[in-house]
């Protein structure tokens, strides 16, 4: 299913026409298709008026949201050259080898007294 992704997902049997609706949605979050370009309108109003065909406005502001989270993740983790799995565990359709920070490594938030917050 994940090569009928990078593939030409809108004719594929493998998925319902709610579900190309949102996959058409995430790629018009991620490549910014919505911003327009010189001769190309932005595409996400006729997108939208798909995907209400299929889910309700709190599923369309969830999916969005997901959508969006993820492109900031990747976006935050390719600039930070941040490597979340290990390539043999990639290889091996495993978590497994995955680096992961020990919590008692991590990083404690320093506690503030009641006196000194900010109030507003």
């Amino acid at each position: 299913m994940i090569e009928a992704l990078d593939g030409d997902y809108e004719n594929s049997a493998l998925f319902s026409d709610a579900e190309k609706a949102a996959i058409h949605w995430a790629v018009i979050m991620t490549e910014k298709l919505y911003q327009g370009a010189p001769g190309k309108p932005p595409q996400h109003r006729a997108a939208l008026e798909v995907l209400k065909k299929y889910y309700s406005t709190a599923q369309i502001i969830e999916l969005t949201h997901a959508i969006g989270y993820t492109n900031y993740w990747n976006r935050f983790t390719d600039i930070l050259e941040v490597d979340l799995e290990d390539q043999e565990s990639v290889d091996k359709g495993s978590l497994v080898g995955s680096r992961t920070q020990d919590p008692s490594e991590r990083r404690q938030p320093r506690k503030v007294p009641r006196s000194k917050r900010k109030r507003g």
